[in-house]
């Protein structure tokens, strides 16, 4: 969309992995990058920065909840732990609290905004509903009910996520949700880097795993596809 864009060429883009968001920031302050992202603590010192840019992605992030491993079943093979877990941490505070980056609640896998029905007068999203929103004392009802079906009174499980700043401040805010509202709940987290977590994932050996996931074409089977049995990236049994 460049209006000179048949004389403007790049020819090298150099790419910095950095995993910390103070680092990024200087970079960028002392030119010594031309683009970086920003979120968090970060982004309210910046809102007035004509350099700042806010452009929506069609990525969701979600829970991967691991059924099975090493051939056993594990207590998330248990439906109403489960429905437990997914309903008893508050979307809201977090993307408000912890991302600050213009991100929206996700109740449901498809995102807002990615395709319409198709006479185009409405959003997916919206057609669907909410499928999956906060409710802390249904979630307390299904925890003692699935803890009761287990035979147990408390449980532990890990958290896998990556090593980033946003995603150690993600797991913390997870964990103190789940200890919080869930009574016998023990979170441990595991916070690895992202070729680290690919490997646990394709083994299958993790309890839960903070995952996201981006639409590569405009349609809803851009995200369902990846959960069909036999996908290779279905890796939660």
């Amino acid at each position: 969309m460049y209006w000179d864009k048949e004389t403007v060429k790049l020819y090298t883009i150099n790419v910095d992995v950095v995993k910390e968001n103070s680092a990024r920031i200087n970079l960028f302050d002392s030119d010594a990058t031309d683009i970086t992202t920003i979120d968090g603590d970060y982004l309210a010192n910046y809102q007035e920065d004509p350099n700042l840019k806010s452009i929506p992605e069609s990525s969701v992030f979600y829970f991967q909840f691991n059924q099975e491993k090493a051939g056993i079943k594990t207590p998330l093979a248990n439906q109403n732990i489960r429905k437990a877990l997914a309903l008893s941490y508050d979307k809201k505070a977090y993307v408000d609290t912890v991302l600050q980056n213009g991100s929206i609640v996700a109740n449901g896998l498809i995102p807002a905004g990615l395709v319409k029905s198709p006479d185009g007068k409405i959003d997916f999203r919206k057609a669907s509903g909410d499928l999956q929103t906060f409710n802390k004392k249904e979630a307390q009802a299904a925890w003692k009910k699935g803890l009761k079906e287990l035979g147990v009174e408390t449980l532990t499980i890990e958290l896998l996520s990556g090593d980033t700043d946003s995603a150690k401040k993600s797991s913390e805010f997870m964990q103190g949700q789940w200890q919080t509202n869930l009574t016998g709940l023990k979170v441990n987290l595991k916070n690895v880097p992202f070729k680290v977590r690919l490997e646990l994932d394709s083994k299958q050996d993790y309890d839960i795993q903070l995952s996201g996931w981006s639409a590569d074409y405009s349609d809803p089977m851009a995200y369902l596809d990846i959960f069909q049995t036999g996908k290779s990236y279905n890796t939660t049994s």
